[in-house]
């Protein structure tokens, strides 16, 4: 398994309360925006077809989660750090990340289903074998649709089709925290093709 995980291992993150969440029995993909003042959240589902700036470098988490329970059980670490026990034997592997669009705004997406968790492994493993070239930019990625698989058990199952399309400057809405800040449009790295410009018009 990618991203560090000990064969048997691996306080809650909360630095995004906006979550993106995937489901991949469905292949669906839903937004759940929270109003912490209020004590409310709003979901809604979102175009499996979108491009948005990735932040693996300052917010990579990896850990363990339960969702099983009425209040969800999440155990997270940066990436790189030391590795958490596994907290029950009903937590499975569960990697996070904050991610950013302008239809999205910042959102943190994870997930805990060990299909999902591959392809994502493959992302980061492609984001890893550019970052030293690519130096302060991040990676912009196209969530194009998904894929169908045979997987363990279940005889078919959906998974993002994900892949790097680009690397730019992180935008300042992307701090990792949880207040908003002014957005700017960045400067772009080099003049984005006609059709990329159209979809992320930060």
């Amino acid at each position: 398994m990618s991203f560090g995980f000990k064969e048997e291992q691996r306080e809650s993150n909360g630095e995004v309360w906006d979550r993106l969440k995937f489901n991949a029995k469905t292949g669906i993909y839903t937004s759940t925006i929270f109003n912490k003042e209020e004590g409310q959240k709003e979901s809604n589902e979102v175009n499996p077809d979108f491009k948005c700036y990735v932040d693996f470098a300052k917010t990579l988490k990896v850990g363990w989660a339960d969702f099983s329970l009425e209040t969800p059980s999440v155990a997270t670490t940066g990436y790189g750090e030391s590795v958490l026990d596994r907290p029950t034997p009903e937590h499975k592997e569960y990697v996070s990340f904050n991610l950013y669009n302008k239809e999205l705004g910042m959102v943190n997406f994870g997930s805990s289903s060990k299909a999902v968790l591959i392809e994502l492994g493959g992302l980061h493993d492609s984001y890893l074998s550019l970052e030293k070239e690519k130096g302060d930019l991040i990676p912009v990625v196209h969530f194009d649709g998904t894929k169908e698989i045979k997987f363990g058990k279940a005889n078919k199952i959906q998974v993002p089709n994900v892949s790097i399309v680009d690397w730019r400057e992180r935008p300042p809405t992307m701090l990792g925290q949880v207040e908003q800040v002014e957005e700017k449009k960045p400067e772009p790295v080099k003049a984005p093709e006609p059709d990329f410009d159209d979809d992320l018009d930060f």
